[in-house]
Protein backbone atom coordinates (compact mmCIF):
# COMPACT_ATOMS: atom_id res chain seq x y z
CA UNK A 1 0.00 0.00 0.00
CA UNK A 2 2.53 2.19 0.46
CA UNK A 3 3.97 1.96 -2.96
CA UNK A 4 0.09 2.56 -3.61
CA UNK A 5 0.35 5.54 -1.79
CA UNK A 6 3.77 6.64 -3.10
CA UNK A 7 1.92 6.26 -7.07
CA UNK A 8 -0.85 8.21 -6.01
CA UNK A 9 1.79 11.21 -4.26
CA UNK A 10 4.07 10.79 -7.81
CA UNK A 11 0.71 10.94 -10.19
CA UNK A 12 -0.70 14.04 -8.03
CA UNK A 13 2.49 15.28 -8.11
CA UNK A 14 2.88 14.94 -11.86
CA UNK A 15 -0.80 15.96 -12.51
CA UNK A 16 0.36 18.83 -10.10
CA UNK A 17 2.88 20.03 -12.51
CA UNK A 18 1.64 19.87 -15.49
CA UNK A 19 -1.13 22.14 -14.01
CA UNK A 20 2.01 24.45 -12.90
CA UNK A 21 3.17 24.13 -16.97
CA UNK A 22 -0.09 24.73 -18.17
CA UNK A 23 -0.39 27.52 -16.24
CA UNK A 24 3.06 28.87 -17.79
CA UNK A 25 2.03 27.71 -21.64
CA UNK A 26 -0.90 30.15 -21.34
CA UNK A 27 0.35 32.56 -19.88
CA UNK A 28 3.07 32.66 -22.23
CA UNK A 29 1.07 31.98 -24.84
CA UNK A 30 -1.32 35.01 -23.89
CA UNK A 31 2.14 36.96 -23.68
CA UNK A 32 3.47 35.59 -27.08
CA UNK A 33 -0.58 36.45 -28.50
CA UNK A 34 -0.02 40.16 -26.77
CA UNK A 35 3.59 40.12 -28.40
CA UNK A 36 2.17 39.43 -31.44
CA UNK A 37 -0.58 41.78 -31.53
CA UNK A 38 1.53 44.66 -30.49
CA UNK A 39 3.80 43.76 -33.65
CA UNK A 40 0.41 43.79 -35.81
CA UNK A 41 -0.32 46.73 -34.92
CA UNK A 42 3.48 48.37 -35.38
CA UNK A 43 3.59 46.73 -38.94
CA UNK A 44 0.43 48.30 -39.91
CA UNK A 45 1.34 51.82 -38.54
CA UNK A 46 4.86 50.85 -40.59
CA UNK A 47 2.73 49.61 -43.69
CA UNK A 48 0.15 53.05 -43.34
CA UNK A 49 3.35 55.44 -42.89
CA UNK A 50 4.61 53.84 -46.09
CA UNK A 51 1.51 54.06 -47.78
CA UNK A 52 1.66 57.99 -47.25
CA UNK A 53 5.00 58.23 -48.47
CA UNK A 54 4.60 56.32 -51.73
CA UNK A 55 1.24 58.67 -52.38
CA UNK A 56 3.08 61.59 -51.32
CA UNK A 57 5.77 60.36 -54.07
CA UNK A 58 3.73 59.62 -56.61
CA UNK A 59 1.59 63.18 -56.47
CA UNK A 60 4.89 64.90 -56.55
CA UNK A 61 5.69 62.88 -59.72
CA UNK A 62 2.52 63.43 -61.13
CA UNK A 63 2.86 67.50 -60.93
CA UNK A 64 6.55 66.96 -61.75
CA UNK A 65 5.35 65.68 -64.82
CA UNK A 66 2.71 67.74 -65.72
CA UNK A 67 4.94 70.84 -64.84
CA UNK A 68 7.19 69.55 -67.63
CA UNK A 69 4.67 68.72 -69.87
CA UNK A 70 3.58 72.47 -70.02
CA UNK A 71 7.35 73.29 -69.95
CA UNK A 72 8.22 71.52 -73.19
CA UNK A 73 4.71 73.05 -74.64
CA UNK A 74 5.82 76.79 -73.83
CA UNK A 75 9.41 75.59 -75.64
CA UNK A 76 7.82 74.73 -78.83
CA UNK A 77 5.12 77.34 -78.64
CA UNK A 78 7.52 80.19 -77.91
CA UNK A 79 11.21 78.55 -78.38
CA UNK A 80 11.76 81.05 -81.03
CA UNK A 81 10.95 83.68 -79.07
CA UNK A 82 14.88 84.61 -78.50
CA UNK A 83 15.78 84.48 -82.03
CA UNK A 84 13.02 86.42 -83.26
CA UNK A 85 14.05 89.79 -80.62
CA UNK A 86 17.66 89.35 -82.12
CA UNK A 87 16.01 89.85 -85.89
CA UNK A 88 14.00 93.13 -84.74
CA UNK A 89 16.73 95.47 -84.94
CA UNK A 90 17.12 94.15 -88.62
CA UNK A 91 13.48 95.26 -89.20
CA UNK A 92 14.15 98.45 -87.73
CA UNK A 93 17.25 99.15 -90.39
CA UNK A 94 15.12 98.01 -93.25
CA UNK A 95 12.46 100.96 -92.20
CA UNK A 96 14.94 103.33 -91.90
CA UNK A 97 16.38 102.31 -94.91
CA UNK A 98 12.87 102.98 -96.48
CA UNK A 99 12.57 106.22 -95.22
CA UNK A 100 15.59 107.62 -96.19
CA UNK A 101 15.41 109.96 -99.46
CA UNK A 102 16.28 107.39 -102.03
CA UNK A 103 12.98 107.16 -103.55
CA UNK A 104 12.46 105.85 -106.96
CA UNK A 105 15.87 103.67 -106.94
CA UNK A 106 16.42 100.08 -107.76
CA UNK A 107 17.73 99.82 -104.21
CA UNK A 108 14.80 101.44 -102.96
CA UNK A 109 12.77 98.79 -104.79
CA UNK A 110 15.21 96.02 -103.54
CA UNK A 111 15.03 97.05 -100.16
CA UNK A 112 10.97 97.21 -100.10
CA UNK A 113 10.91 93.87 -101.41
CA UNK A 114 12.91 92.61 -99.13
CA UNK A 115 11.28 94.39 -96.37
CA UNK A 116 7.92 92.94 -97.15
CA UNK A 117 9.06 89.21 -97.54
CA UNK A 118 10.78 89.84 -94.11
CA UNK A 119 7.27 91.48 -92.84
CA UNK A 120 5.09 88.79 -93.96
CA UNK A 121 7.18 85.89 -92.80
CA UNK A 122 7.56 87.39 -89.15
CA UNK A 123 3.37 87.91 -89.49
CA UNK A 124 3.44 83.76 -90.32
CA UNK A 125 5.63 82.63 -87.07
CA UNK A 126 2.76 84.72 -85.40
CA UNK A 127 4.74 88.12 -85.08
CA UNK A 128 2.50 91.36 -84.90
CA UNK A 129 3.00 95.06 -84.17
CA UNK A 130 1.86 96.81 -81.47
CA UNK A 131 -0.07 99.50 -82.62
CA UNK A 132 0.56 102.61 -80.88
CA UNK A 133 0.03 105.89 -82.18
CA UNK A 134 -3.29 107.32 -80.88
CA UNK A 135 -3.66 104.89 -78.55
CA UNK A 136 -4.08 104.76 -74.63
CA UNK A 137 -0.79 104.21 -73.17
CA UNK A 138 -0.46 100.32 -71.88
CA UNK A 139 2.43 99.50 -70.00
CA UNK A 140 1.85 96.32 -70.94
CA UNK A 141 2.56 97.17 -74.27
CA UNK A 142 4.52 100.24 -74.10
CA UNK A 143 7.79 101.49 -72.79
CA UNK A 144 7.30 105.66 -71.96
CA UNK A 145 10.27 107.62 -73.14
CA UNK A 146 8.69 110.70 -72.43
CA UNK A 147 5.81 112.75 -71.22
CA UNK A 148 4.51 115.66 -73.38
CA UNK A 149 1.76 118.33 -72.62
CA UNK A 150 -0.43 118.54 -75.61
CA UNK A 151 -3.97 119.92 -75.79
CA UNK A 152 -4.25 118.64 -79.29
CA UNK A 153 -4.52 114.94 -77.52
CA UNK A 154 -6.33 113.66 -74.64
CA UNK A 155 -4.24 113.00 -71.34
CA UNK A 156 -2.53 109.42 -71.34
CA UNK A 157 -2.36 108.80 -75.28
CA UNK A 158 0.73 107.94 -77.20
CA UNK A 159 1.67 111.01 -79.36
CA UNK A 160 4.79 109.93 -80.85
CA UNK A 161 7.04 106.40 -81.48
CA UNK A 162 10.56 106.00 -80.92
CA UNK A 163 10.59 102.19 -81.92
CA UNK A 164 8.10 100.27 -83.10
CA UNK A 165 7.07 97.39 -80.08
CA UNK A 166 5.50 93.71 -81.58
CA UNK A 167 4.24 90.90 -79.83
CA UNK A 168 4.49 87.20 -80.46
CA UNK A 169 1.67 84.97 -80.14
CA UNK A 170 0.11 87.41 -77.75
CA UNK A 171 3.03 87.45 -75.59
CA UNK A 172 5.11 91.00 -76.06
CA UNK A 173 8.26 90.32 -78.06
CA UNK A 174 9.65 93.73 -77.14
CA UNK A 175 7.67 97.37 -75.68
CA UNK A 176 6.74 100.14 -77.97
CA UNK A 177 9.07 103.18 -77.14
CA UNK A 178 6.50 106.12 -76.90
CA UNK A 179 6.01 109.40 -76.10
CA UNK A 180 2.58 110.17 -73.95
CA UNK A 181 0.83 112.74 -73.41
CA UNK A 182 -0.16 114.85 -70.50
CA UNK A 183 -2.46 117.96 -70.36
Amino acid sequence: MAEKNNLNETTKDIKREDKKKEGRKRKTLSEQVKELREELQNKEQMLNELKEKYLRVLADYDNFRKRMEKEVEEIREYGGEHVLKQILPILDDLERALNSDDEGTNFRKGIELIYKKFVKILKDLGVEQIESLGREFDPYLHHALMVKESKDHPDNTVIEEFEKGYKFKNRVLRHAKVIVSKQ
